[in-house]
C-alpha cells in the first residue's frame, strides 16, 4: 500500500478485511489512524520529489550515530533502536536543556532575533521609555521602536521544581507572522534565565492585503482573523501502540539516563541574587527525625530506589570525607572562591530536592555573598572569609540532607514523588560533590580497572 503504483485503497479494504477477524482493535486501529490519512504516507498521491533536506539531514544521523553503515537491519530492529535508543536521547537532550543542565540552540534564522536582543541593555530601554510589567502568566512589554505607542504580551510558563521557565508566545507580528522566537522574547529570556519555547496558536489565513504594522520586524504581514481550534480524532475506545495489554517483544532492562560523564552547569532552580549576607536557615527540621547508624544499609526497591542508593553512596563519601575539621580546612585552601560556590550551590539544591517532596518541611532559603562573581578586588583575608563561609553553609546542608533521609518517613516521601528523571540528577549532584573532593585531594580518585 505504501509503494503501490495503483489506487491504494482498494488494497487496504482487502488488508482490513483479512485482518478483522484475527484482531478487530488492530485493524480498527489501522482504519482510524492510518487509513485516514493515506494520502500523508502513500506514494500514489505524491506528487513532488520523495524526500527533502530534512529529511536527508536525519537519515545521515541515523546512520552514523545510531546504526552502523555496514548494518542493514530488519524493520523490527530498527523500531527497537528507535525505542530504545533513538527516543530516550532525544528525551534526555530535552530533559538537560529544560532543567539548565546545557544552553538552549537556536538556528540561523533564530539567532538574528537572539543577536538583536543580545544588542539591547536593561538602561538603554529605560531611557528610551520601555516599560516591562510581569504578572502571574504574561509579560506586557512595550515595542522597542515605538515604546509610547505599541505594547505585546509575551506569555510564560513559570519555572516549577527542577524545570526552568518557559517564555511560550508573543503578539507581536513578527512571531504571528514566522512562529520564531522574537526580540521581545529573547530579550526577556536573557533577564529571567527563561527558555524560549515556540508555542504558535492555530491561526486560520485569509486573503487579506500584506501590510506591515510594527517596525520592530523586517517582516511582511498578513492580517489574520482570531484563531480557531482544530477538531482532533478521537481514539479513546481505538488500539493504540501505548496500551498496556498489548503484547510486546521484551527488551532488556537498561538505565534510560547513563551516568554523566563530566559535571555540568549550574543545577540551579533560582538564578543567583546579590543581596546582602543572611544567615543560612539550616536549622529549620523536623524535629521528629530519627537517626540510622551508617553502618545500616538501607533497602530501597525499584529503579527509584536503586538510584537514590547509588547517590546515598556517594554522599556518606562526602560526610565521611568532610568530617574531621582539617579536611575541610584542606577543601579549603586548595579550592577557589568559584568551587566552593558552586560546591554551596549544589548541596543546597540536593536539600531543595529533598524538603520539596518530603511533606511538612519547611524549605530553607538560599544564602546569598555578594562579590562572589568577582572576586578581584578582594584581599587574601577577604577571599579566605568568604570561601570558609561559602563551605560552611555547603557543610551544613550536606548534613541536613543526611538526617532527613535517614528518616524512614522522608526517605519514603523522597522516593515516593520522585520520577527516574528526578532521582537520577540527584545521584548526579551526587557524584559531582564526590569529585570535587576527588580534585582537592581530600578523597582519591578512584581508577577504573579494566
Amino acid at each position: 500500500m505504501l509503494y503501490s503504483g495503483d489506487y491504494p485503497k482498494s488494497r487496504m479494504m482487502v488488508y482490513l478485511s483479512k485482518w478483522r477477524p484475527v484482531k478487530w482493535a488492530f485493524a480498527d486501529y489501522v482504519d482510524s489512524q492510518w487509513y485516514t490519512h493515506i494520502k500523508h504516507w502513500s506514494l500514489h498521491y505524491r506528487t513532488g520529489i520523495h524526500t527533502n533536506n530534512y529529511t536527508e539531514a536525519w537519515h545521515r544521523v541515523l546512520k552514523t550515530q545510531y546504526i552502523s553503515p555496514s548494518e542493514r537491519p530488519r524493520i523490527n530492529e530498527l523500531i527497537q533502536i528507535f525505542c530504545d535508543v533513538v527516543e530516550p536521547n532525544y528525551g534526555r537532550s530535552f530533559c538537560q536543556v529544560n532543567t539548565g543542565f546545557v544552553k538552549q540552540r537556536a538556528n540561523r534564522f533564530q539567532k538574528k532575533s537572539k543577536d538583536r536582543a543580545k544588542g539591547y541593555t536593561k538602561a538603554y530601554l529605560e531611557q528610551i521609555g520601555v516599560k516591562i510589567h510581569k504578572y502571574p502568566s504574561h509579560f506586557q512589554i512595550d515595542s522597542f521602536s515605538q515604546p509610547r505607542s505599541l505594547s505585546y504580551r509575551v506569555t510564560y510558563k513559570q519555572p516549577n521544581g527542577v524545570a526552568e521557565g518557559r517564555l511560550l508566545n508573543c503578539k507581536c507580528q513578527h512571531f504571528i507572522k514566522t512562529g520564531s522566537g522574537c526580540v521581545h522574547m529573547y530579550y526577556l529570556a536573557q533577564e529571567y534565565k527563561y527558555l524560549v519555547v515556540e508555542k504558535v496558536p492555530t491561526i486560520q489565513h485569509n486573503n487579506a492585503p500584506i501590510y506591515i504594522e510594527d517596525s520592530d520586524s523586517n517582516v511582511e504581514v498578513v492580517h489574520n482573523s482570531d484563531s480557531a481550534n482544530t477538531c482532533k480524532r478521537r481514539n479513546t475506545s481505538i488500539f493504540s501502540p501505548c496500551r498496556s495489554d498489548f503484547p510486546k517483544r521484551s527488551r532488556h532492562e537498561q538505565s534510560q539516563y547513563p551516568n554523566f560523564a563530566t559535571a555540568h552547569p549550574a543545577f540551579l532552580t533560582e538564578s543567583p541574587q546579590t543581596s546582602a549576607p543572611g544567615p543560612s536557615n539550616l536549622s529549620m527540621v523536623d524535629t521528629q527525625v530519627v537517626d540510622h547508624p551508617l553502618s545500616e544499609k538501607r533497602q530501597y526497591t525499584g529503579m527509584v530506589g536503586k538510584e537514590l542508593a547509588s547517590g546515598m553512596v556517594s554522599l556518606q563519601r562526602a560526610l565521611e570525607a568532610l568530617k574531621k575539621l582539617k579536611d575541610r580546612k584542606k577543601m579549603a585552601e586548595m579550592s577557589s572562591s568559584a568551587t566552593m560556590n558552586r560546591f554551596q550551590e549544589v548541596c543546597h539544591t540536593l536539600l531543595r530536592m529533598v524538603e520539596e517532596r518530603s511533606p511538612g518541611l519547611s524549605q530553607t532559603l538560599p544564602s546569598t555573598f555578594p562579590g562572589v562573581d568577582d572576586t578581584s578586588r578582594m584581599s587574601r583575608s577577604q577571599l579566605g572569609v568568604l570561601i570558609n563561609e561559602l563551605q560552611a553553609v555547603g557543610w551544613g546542608a550536606l548534613k541536613q540532607i543526611d538526617r532527613l533521609l535517614k528518616a524512614d518517613k522522608h526517605s519514603k516521601a523522597f522516593v515516593a514523588n520522585s520520577t527516574e528523571l528526578t532521582m537520577g540528577f540527584f545521584k548526579e549532584r551526587c557524584y559531582e560533590i564526590v569529585g570535587m573532593l576527588e580534585e582537592a585531594a581530600i578523597l582519591a580518585a578512584r581508577v577504573q580497572l579494566r
